[in-house]
């Protein structure tokens, strides 16, 4: 559950009030509920119209009294109680000291401020304001103001090629994942095995209407000779940096086209050989290679693309 479902009381929460401010995720004409924290006795209930209600309560708050908003039914969907305040009190849960004890002498804040040039910070008090921080009506509005965004991970093989979606961002309540004209769904990897320009569409899952595209391309690897040595020819990219991964039961060596010469790979263990790393001037296409060092013409041949 978001805490964007739960009811949250925005205003109001002041000695004298008869009516509070609660914001909730539900649907128009949903029931808000408020009552006495301690007894949970119901003071007043209204109905959501754009997420919010103004609540009429009865009786009039009380200082130091604390009460509670609820979705639907008392004991359900609740961001917790607030306190009720001194009327006017904007409230944040800080509070300035008034003494401060210095070795057996207490002294104001004021004075030992202007004898030692030392600024007193502000205590937090957690009893005051229960665990929430103080939000405004507005605050769940600019929760969809932010962009909606995502990476794309692009990891390739002979003759396939999977694109993933990571670190979605800007979509609180979930998000949907299109590739290209397949269905929307929770699906965040698809693999391709034919070359061209594709899409990934990701959707926010609360207002389908907010949506970001990325398109990529994908070049698939040619298969490996038959009679090759090497197989399950890769590599792995972080930045701009480069690696070639590749197995074989030889030693191999191999390169990546206008980065360097051929180089040994260093065995990580079984038949796993890795290039060392090439850090490339900029994103673009590029020719790795990989052959056998005993038998240089058994070489592998595949093209990247390096966003």
């Amino acid at each position: 559950m978001a805490y964007e479902d739960l009811a949250f009381i925005f205003s109001g929460n002041l000695d004298g009030s008869t009516s509070v401010g609660v914001q909730a995720a539900a649907a128009d004409g949903t029931d808000i509920i408020v009552c006495n924290e301690d007894g949970l006795a119901e003071l007043g209930t209204g109905s959501l119209l754009n997420s919010e209600v103004l609540v009429t309560v009865s009786p009039a708050l009380i200082e130091g009294q604390r009460v509670i908003a609820f979705v639907s039914a008392i004991g359900e969907k609740t961001m917790g109680g607030r306190l009720v305040l001194p009327s006017g009190e904007l409230h944040t849960g800080w509070k300035r000291p008034e003494t401060v004890t210095v070795g057996e002498d207490e002294q104001s804040v004021s004075d030992y401020e202007a004898e030692t040039g030392n600024e007193v910070p502000d205590v937090y008090d957690p009893t005051v304001f229960n665990r929430v921080a103080e939000l405004n009506s507005g605050f769940f509005d600019a929760i969809l103001d932010q962009d909606l965004s995502f990476n794309i991970r692009i990891d390739r093989n002979y003759g396939t090629t999977t694109v993933t979606v990571e670190d979605v961002k800007g979509a609180p309540n979930g998000f949907l994942i299109q590739f290209d004209s397949d269905a929307e769904g929770n699906t965040d990897a698809k693999t391709y095995s034919a070359n061209g320009p594709y899409q990934v569409k990701v959707i926010d899952a609360d207002v389908p209407t907010r949506f970001t595209i990325r398109t990529f391309v994908v070049t698939a690897t040619s298969p490996p000779p038959v009679s090759s040595e090497i197989s399950n020819m890769s590599y792995t990219q972080s930045g701009l940096d480069a690696t070639i991964v590749a197995d074989s039961t030889l030693a191999l060596e191999g390169k990546i086209d206008g980065v360097g010469g051929y180089a040994d790979f260093v065995l990580l263990g079984g038949k796993r050989w890795v290039s060392g790393t090439y850090t490339l001037l900029s994103a673009g296409t590029y020719t790795m290679r990989a052959r056998v060092k005993s038998d240089t013409a058994d070489e592998i041949v595949i093209t990247a693309t390096i966003y």
